[in-house]
């Protein structure tokens, strides 16, 4: 009887986890169905390694000694201003010192040691011998930038950056006061690139891989009011949203790409990108609301260009009280209003409860997707009253 209810609860495990709407989580396997003892070994175990220079790390998990061939790996450095990792291990020497790769299987961790140095001087004139350009530092977050029509009296609630990431479930200061789901989903990555606009190069992206349903995501990541701790900011009444984002080309639409939810207590607005296939994606919103009958689509008439970063900026507003006629939606693309509302039935008497980057794929009902694709966040800005 002991090992058929160790057997059940293990199909369980693996149950639950088929049935997450946004996607699968990491789990330790090993220690899971066995209890045995787990090992992780990285590859190289040390280096060194000249700025700009990149290579590509390996994890092995060992269970009671003998290679373990089902396994999810999550990739981290110790300092990312000397090197920096992605998802699958590939490391990149980013500026001269010494980090500590880490290759993690939820509570064990396999470790290498990096050595960076600076890249030999170049010999003779300038365009021979130079190694690749070493990254660009951070940016330091523009407010003009990334908040550029932000109300006047509104006062910012976080700034989502991505130079640091959480380092566990309920790290908040480690993801500047977000759910960090980005230390826990596999298919929500910190990624690296220079062309980023407003606060790169780290960015954040969401893997969309083949075999994805429609009507899932491959992960999310949430602000919560109410959750982050005393000091936290209270929950506004009117908020304002900026996103720098960019989806990859190609990317096939599934209807409906959602971006972002914003929930209160009877209603939700939805940030979207609607197209499908390969056809132009169009950013509106949905509003949804009991008062409203659901609302429907605002439809914005603005083109999202696949493979380009794009700025996206977004005010909501309650209403003044139970009964007004004034609840506010707006939005811009890339600096221009597209969309300006302020005749909405939005309950008076509750605040905004989350804002959820749940990218879901599509509304359901169609064919799995059938290539690998992403979408890209560079900066994530909320503020409010």
């Amino acid at each position: 009887m002991r090992k058929r209810s160790l057997a059940f609860a293990a199909v369980a495990v693996l149950a639950g986890a088929c049935a997450d709407p946004v996607g699968p989580r990491a789990t330790d396997l090993p220690s899971l169905l066995t209890g045995g003892n787990v090992r992780i070994d990285v590859s190289p175990s040390a280096t060194t390694l000249a700025v700009g220079d990149s290579m590509q790390f390996d994890a092995t998990v060992f269970l009671n000694s003998a290679p373990w061939p089902l396994r999810r790996i999550r990739w981290e450095s110790t300092d990312r201003k000397v090197a920096i990792v992605t998802f699958t291990g590939m490391v990149r020497a980013v500026g001269p010192g010494q980090a500590t790769i880490r290759a993690w299987n939820e509570g064990t961790a396999g470790t290498s040691v990096v050595t960076v140095a600076n890249p030999p001087a170049a010999s003779g004139p300038a365009d021979m011998g130079q190694t690749t350009a070493p990254p660009a530092p951070p940016k330091v977050p523009n407010d003009a930038v990334i908040a550029a029509h932000e109300p006047a009296g509104y006062s910012q609630i976080t700034s989502r950056g991505f130079a640091t990431k959480a380092a566990q479930w309920g790290d908040y200061a480690g993801s500047e006061g977000w759910w960090p789901e980005e230390a826990y989903y596999p298919n929500l990555v910190l990624h690296y690139d220079n062309s980023a606009p407003a606060s790169g190069p780290e960015i954040i992206r969401y893997l969309f891989q083949p075999g994805l349903m429609a009507g899932t995501g491959p992960a999310s990541m949430s602000y919560v009011f109410g959750t982050n701790g005393p000091g936290a900011p209270p929950a506004p009444r009117e908020i304002y949203i900026s996103i720098w984002f960019r989806f990859s080309n190609p990317f096939l639409g599934e209807g409906l790409q959602k971006l972002f939810y914003l929930n209160w207590s009877g209603g939700s607005m939805i940030a979207m990108a609607e197209g499908l296939d390969h056809n132009p994606l169009m950013a509106s919103i949905f509003v949804n609301h009991a008062a409203l009958q659901n609302a429907g689509n605002l439809y914005s008439g603005a083109q999202i260009s696949r493979g380009a970063w794009h700025n996206a900026e977004y005010v909501f507003g309650l209403s003044s009280s139970p009964n007004a006629r004034d609840g506010v939606v707006r939005m811009w693309l890339d600096g221009v209003k597209y969309i300006d509302r302020n005749d909405y039935p939005f309950s008076g008497n509750n605040a905004v409860s989350e804002v959820r980057f749940a990218t879901i794929w599509g509304g359901g009902g169609h064919a799995p997707l059938t290539i690998n694709q992403y979408l890209d966040f560079d900066h994530i800005y909320l503020s409010g009253r």
